[in-house]
Order: structure tokens, then C-alpha cells, then sequence
């Protein structure tokens, strides 16, 4: 394990012992046009999802509270510093030194972004230095920033395969969206971390013990009497409907198109 990777380790480990708040952050995007994932299909079935007119997008700057395994979005037009200060300045609500316990540090995780480096945002950062610690991610080092995969979950299972009328419906599903999350992850067997270290030195999870076993078991193929299974999806573009076209086990010697 490298540095950084033992770096963030080590935070966790202070954030699981309540020593720290340990907060990820990061920025997507969403668009009105729907975002393809892998879904349930019929043999030979193609799922078409209209698409009329120009798609527009939604920014997401997002924290996770680690420890907590809360998700926290806030929403803009535009994705610039000033957006990012605008997200600081939840975290004074929050975080600040008003809202947690007297001496608790809070860490944010953040990688080396131009919104994150501005002249602006030091500025932001530096009038918070006596109770908010920056941990500088490597550059190019995704998989370190814990709030990546709940991008992935949020736009795979709660904002997947819908057009939205307009940057405001977007807005209204995104904030829908973070909320079921939120609940999801909050009622989940394993949200305490040491529950969840124990489970993993008993061994692996039988398919019903916790959702993430579902999650899992979601991606394999069901029996072939029921005439459906799980695959990659193609994305092709047709005129103002997006298609999606399940590729079969005659595919498999193929080369996949990207997506």
C-alpha cells in the first residue's frame, strides 16, 4: 500500500474511533438525457428511452461524511469556485466549531481540482484553518476519494434511464434521490465500520444478509427459465430516442462498444 493509501487508512481509523469527522468531497455532473446503466432486459429486447431536444446538466458538489455514511449535495448550474465556496459554507452549519464537539478536527479529503486550488477557494480554506484540515489527494488517484462510488450509485440506481423536463426536475430528483440514499446506506446492517470489519474476518455475506450482497447478486444472471439475464448495455444513438441493446452470450468474442 502506498502512502496516501495508508494515509487514508489512518483516517479512517481515527474517524471510526471518533477522534476526527472525516468528509470526502468531490464534484459530477447530471444530465436531463438519460444516463445508461445496465438494467433488466428481455432476450433480444431493446429498452428505448426518449431523448427530444438538447440535454442539459446539473453540477454536484458533494461531501460524504465517512463515519456517518451520510451524502451531501449541493446543486448549480455552473461548477466554479464560487460553487465551492457556496459548499464550505454548508459545512460551517454543519461542522463548524458551533455545530460538533469542543477539539474535534474536521478533515476533507479533496484532490488537486482547479475549483479546489483557486486563489478564491485558498482564501475560503485559509479563514478555516484553525478547525478545517485540507488532505490533498495525488493527482490522477480517483480510487482514493471514497465519495466516487456514491456518484456511481446515484446515477446507476436512482437517476438511470429518465429524461427529465429541465434543469429544475433534475434539481428536484437529484435532492429525491440523495435523500433515498442516504436512507438506504443509514439502515444498512454493516453502517457501523466495526460491525462491518468483523463481518468481513467471519467470512463472506450470504445473498439476503445485507443489500449490498443484493447489490451484488443484482449483477449476476438469473435462471435461464425466466428468460432474462444481466449484461453490459451498448448505447446507440438514434435520432431523439436513446437505445439500449443487451448483448448476448453470441457477442461474447466481440468487442464492446464504449459507452
Amino acid at each position: 500500500m502506498d502512502r496516501a493509501g495508508l494515509r487514508r487508512k489512518l483516517l479512517k481509523a481515527q474517524a471510526a474511533a471518533g477522534d476526527i469527522v472525516l468528509l470526502f468531497g468531490d464534484e459530477a455532473e447530471a444530465l436531463t438525457h438519460p444516463y445508461l446503466a445496465h438494467a433488466w432486459a428481455r432476450r433480444g429486447a431493446d429498452l428505448r428511452i426518449p431523448a427530444p431536444g438538447q440535454s442539459a446538466k446539473v453540477a454536484m458538489l458533494g461531501l460524504l461524511d465517512w463515519a456517518l455514511r451520510e451524502l451531501i449535495v449541493h446543486t448549480s448550474r455552473s461548477k466554479r469556485s464560487s460553487d465551492f465556496i457556496a459548499l464550505l459554507e454548508e459545512i460551517d452549519q454543519r461542522y463548524g466549531p458551533a455545530a460538533t464537539a469542543p477539539g474535534q478536527p474536521i478533515v476533507l479529503v479533496l484532490d488537486n481540482g482547479p475549483i479546489h486550488t483557486s486563489k478564491a477557494t485558498r482564501a475560503a480554506l485559509a479563514e478555516r484553518a484553525s478547525w478545517l484540515t485540507v488532505e490533498w489527494l495525488p493527482k490522477y488517484a480517483p480510487e482514493l476519494n471514497d465519495i466516487e462510488e456514491r456518484w456511481r450509485d446515484l446515477k446507476r440506481h436512482h437517476l438511470a434511464h429518465q429524461t427529465f423536463m429541465g434543469p429544475e426536475a433534475l434539481d428536484h430528483a437529484i435532492q429525491e434521490a440523495v435523500m433515498k440514499l442516504n436512507a438506504e446506506r443509514n439502515h444498512h446492517p454493516l453502517a457501523n465500520h466495526r460491525i462491518a470489519a468483523l463481518a468481513q474476518e467471519s467470512g463472506p455475506l450470504r445473498i439476503g444478509e445485507s443489500k449490498d450482497a443484493l447489490q451484488l447478486a443484482d449483477e449476476r444472471v438469473l435462471d435461464g427459465s425466466a428468460g432474462v439475464h444481466e449484461a453490459p448495455l451498448v448505447s446507440l444513438s438514434s435520432g431523439s430516442t436513446r437505445s439500449l441493446r443487451r448483448l448476448q452470450p453470441s457477442d461474447a468474442q466481440q468487442p464492446m462498444l464504449p459507452m
